[in-house]
């Protein structure tokens, strides 16, 4: 059996990040996954997909980020809770019956749009 010796040269491989054709592959590939996670967000009030953006990381890097206060509860699934009204003495919406101290939601299922956008967007940044 033959051994190989591998050295790393972590300082070459930090800066490949600042190499202009590296940068601009990795900015069109977030740009890609951006893109795919706006077109796939849940639309009710499209605030969601309008907070999804690129960030640059310094010293490079980029990040895709959806900044709205209710991004977790779109992406990541809840556990069932009990709502209980913050400022009135009950909740009531158009169609109840009446109105009611409390209720218990039974929880939602994520919508895991961000993974979902990086799977779609996955080796296709040649394109």
């Amino acid at each position: 059996m033959r051994i190989t010796k591998v050295d790393i040269h972590h300082r070459t491989i930090s800066g490949l990040g600042s190499h202009p054709p590296v940068d601009r592959d990795l900015r069109r590939r977030a740009h890609r996954v951006r893109g795919a996670g706006e077109a796939t967000a849940p639309r009710d009030t499209n605030a969601y997909a309008g907070s999804i953006h690129v960030e640059r990381l310094e010293p490079h890097g980029y990040r895709i980020i959806a900044d709205v206060d209710h991004a977790r509860y779109v992406e990541w699934d809840t556990s069932p809770h009990e709502i209980r009204p913050r400022t009135a003495q009950a909740l009531y919406w158009p169609g109840a019956a009446h109105p009611v101290a409390r209720v218990q939601h039974p929880g939602t299922t994520g919508q895991h749009t961000m993974s979902r956008a990086l799977s779609q967007a996955h080796g296709r940044t040649h394109v």
